[in-house]
């Protein structure tokens, strides 16, 4: 670390007095990475070192950020460079108002030295993120978040006068912008161990901040498949997704790996998000039966609707949104399945109504199931289950996919012009009917399925 390779930053940047390279890309490269993105801070104006490497790099100098506090954006093929004055011309003042120690240094190109003022080094050394000061927290709130997000993203610890500087300023986290929140926490999540922090970010209040509504699954009680309350259960969800895409372990699919199930937008770290809130509704609709047992009628209804309201809240994208909200909805179908397989009643058209009624997100939920049911009582049924998802993946994959991705036997311009119908109520029951068919494997060709439409439209007609 103490001789990582100068060589790695690039050539444009000129080599002379005045000129840092500082924060997060600086100690990316101490740890051995090769940054894609650099701060440079210099001394006295900056507009003229970001317009000479914006000449070197045939580029253009882009202003960004408030009068006064102007940085100069530059891109340079894959790089991006930030350049900026040093604050009020004093580096050691730029760097002691930075988030963190670990990114509060700056190497001089030129003199090849590195500026400390923070203690920077020994805490990177250490895997610690430490705030500079309390009042980073304070100067901007997404600094609370942003300690577990590089925490995670780096494997470190928190020290323990952030975590209470956290504690303490936890409700602040309210008043960021959720585009900015909404950054931090997917980055969070993207991580492949996030659960951790998950747990120390509950500890610290923050958790309740973000997202008060998991706070009442706390202490809710379930039924007898379960020996935690909804709060516990989720977390362990959401654990065993972690682990089934981090380490493909349990392996569900014999031809794809767990992470490649995932079809919705923003990958993994969305359908993490989705765990955590899969039981949201249920607080609000328990009941207790006249027997004592308690059930959630309907929780996955409610939970999608809350679900889809705290995605927005925190700034998800509407795509972003509705496949929250399909998942938490949707989320007990793989389970009533496989309970109908359990007892003898599935057969080929209920799997096929399944795959119709979740495509395409079938994959996300099956892979969701699994993860919630080894949340459940000593794993539930997890190895009876985990031979139903391979089972299901395996006729999705290479039997309905193939199916549903050709073209369909019969098309409405069809029913207009060979059969004289109209768009109607029957019209569309005619093409939802031929295509279960097709999807199930029972019409194959388009000959069949026009005498299947012809008898259909003559069933109708009948007295």
């Amino acid at each position: 670390m103490d001789n990582f390779n100068k060589k790695i930053f690039p050539a444009l940047i000129p080599d002379r007095q005045g000129i840092y390279i500082v924060g997060g890309s600086l100690r990316d490269a101490m740890l051995g990475h090769s940054p894609k993105d650099y701060d440079i801070v210099v001394r006295g104006d900056a507009r003229p070192v970001a317009e000479g490497i914006a000449r070197q790099a045939g580029s253009r100098v882009i202003p960004i950020g408030k009068p006064g506090l102007t940085t100069y954006r530059v891109i340079a093929g894959t790089h991006t460079l930030d350049i900026a004055p040093a604050e009020d011309g004093d580096l050691k003042k730029d760097l002691k108002r930075r988030d963190f120690t670990i990114n509060a240094m700056a190497f001089d190109l030129h003199s090849e030295t590195i500026h400390d003022p923070c203690s920077g080094l020994s805490d990177l050394k250490a895997g610690i993120v430490r705030m500079n000061s309390p009042a980073v927290l304070k100067a901007d709130p997404l600094r609370l978040l942003r300690a577990f997000r590089m925490a995670a993203a780096l494997g470190f610890q928190i020290a323990p006068e952030t975590i209470a500087g956290i504690k303490k300023n936890a409700p602040a986290i309210k008043s960021v912008a959720k585009e900015r929140v909404r950054d931090e926490w997917i980055k969070l999540l993207e991580t492949p161990e996030s659960f951790p922090h998950l747990l120390k970010m509950d500890d610290t209040g923050l958790m309740a901040a973000l997202f008060p509504e998991l706070q009442q699954l706390k202490n809710c009680p379930q039924n007898d498949y379960h020996d935690l309350d909804a709060f516990d259960h989720t977390l362990q969800v959401f654990r065993h997704l972690e682990q089934a895409l981090t380490m493909n372990a349990p392996r569900l699919s014999h031809d794809h790996a767990n992470a490649d199930l995932v079809n919705g937008p923003s990958g993994n770290a969305l359908i993490k998000h989705t765990a955590l809130f899969h039981d949201i509704g249920k607080p609000a609709a328990a009941t207790t039966r006249e027997d004592g047992k308690i059930r959630f009628y309907g929780h996955e209804t409610t939970g999608a609707q809350m679900t889809e309201a705290i995605s927005g809240r925190i700034g998800l994208s509407n795509a972003q949104k509705n496949y929250a909200a399909f998942i938490v909805r949707h989320h007990l179908r793989p389970l009533f399945l496989y309970t109908a397989n359990s007892e003898g009643r599935r057969n080929a058209l209920a799997r096929t109504r399944f795959f119709i009624k979740t495509t395409p997100f079938t994959t996300d939920l099956l892979l969701l199931a699994a993860a919630d049911m080894q949340g459940k009582r000593q794993n539930g049924d997890a190895c009876g289950f985990k031979a139903f998802v391979r089972d299901t993946l395996e006729h999705y994959h290479k039997s309905f996919y193939p199916k549903y991705s050709a073209p369909p036997l019969v098309t409405g311009d069809d029913l207009i012009g060979r059969f004289g119908l109209t768009p109607s109520p029957l019209f569309a029951e005619i093409l939802d009917k031929i295509e279960f068919q097709r999807l199930a494997g029972h019409i194959e060709t388009r000959d069949k399925a026009l005498a299947f439409v012809d008898n259909y439209i003559k069933s109708k007609m009948r007295p």
